[in-house]
């Protein structure tokens, strides 16, 4: 004989309280490209400043991290508006995301080594059947306007403290100094060592395997499967289906945002930032 249907009803806390729901296993999605680059509010009309897109989107994966119902999330990446710290910022959240239970895919649509880096952080890398990844090393880019300067008849009058110090280099010179040469040489082959040592761990590539690969330059699909640098090929019209089979009886809702936290049950902490 089994239990009358009404004993087995959600109980009305679940209804008050979203977030006691803990047995969700919903998986759901973020473009990243469009939340860094989604415009602020109307509120700017009045001169008050909207949340920065980037900390708004750090925010959101960390709500996620802390989503009991979330059992999933896809990433979507493609060009990114990002420097490199910052990419490994976003990498390291989704490494939060896989800390806290989550499956973690990021499928790229196009990108170079920012988008791969922050890619890493997922447990699976998809490329879609269109991508080509220029996954080939940190470069460093320099201008010069000495001679621009020269012609036009303008001269700077700097006092130099050191051969270091190369602040007003790129208002007086036409290159690049032999010093501030070996200052971005350093600063790429530290970068890059870090790099290759995120990426190798992640992939299960050896340091020297990783190096052939980056002398390929663009990588089409296959081959970026084929050279592990990625999973599998996934259409973006069916993620859907590919982020479902990310978790056993998973759920699709399409794109994630986080539940707001529930406050009734006592007085939030108050942090203020005062400029």
């Amino acid at each position: 004989m089994g239990y009358p249907r009404k004993a087995r009803e959600r109980p009305a806390a679940f209804a008050a309280h979203p977030f006691l729901e803990v047995f969700g296993r919903s998986v759901g999605l973020i473009d990243l490209d469009t939340a860094l680059r989604q415009g602020g509010s109307a509120l700017g009309l009045f001169g008050i400043r909207d949340e920065d897109p980037y900390l708004r989107l750090l925010r959101r994966l960390k709500l996620a991290a802390e989503d009991r119902t979330l059992g999933g999330l896809v990433v979507k990446i493609e060009r990114l508006p990002v420097g490199l710290a910052e990419a490994e910022e976003l990498r390291a959240e989704l490494v939060r995301l896989r800390k806290a239970g989550k499956k973690v895919a990021a499928v790229l649509l196009s990108g170079g080594d920012k988008e791969y880096l922050i890619a890493t952080g997922a447990d699976r890398i998809w490329v879609s059947p269109q991508s080509f990844l220029d996954v080939n090393g940190l470069t460093a880019n320099a201008i010069f306007l000495g001679d621009t300067m020269q012609k036009l008849g303008i001269k700077w009058d700097v006092a130099r403290v050191g051969p270091y110090k190369d602040a007003p280099d790129a208002l007086t010179r036409a290159s690049l100094s032999r010093e501030a040469r070996e200052t971005l040489d350093t600063f790429l082959d530290v970068e890059m060592r870090r790099y290759e040592g995120l990426v190798s761990e992640a992939r299960g590539l050896s340091s020297e395997r990783f190096r052939t690969v980056l002398e390929e330059g663009l990588l089409p699909p296959r081959l970026a499967v084929r050279e592990k640098l990625a999973d599998d090929v996934v259409d973006p019209a069916q993620l859907d289906r590919a982020g479902t089979a990310l978790v056993p009886d998973g759920r699709w809702i399409g794109t994630y945002w986080p539940p707001i936290p529930e406050r009734r049950w006592g007085e939030p902490r108050r942090i203020a930032v005062v400029p």
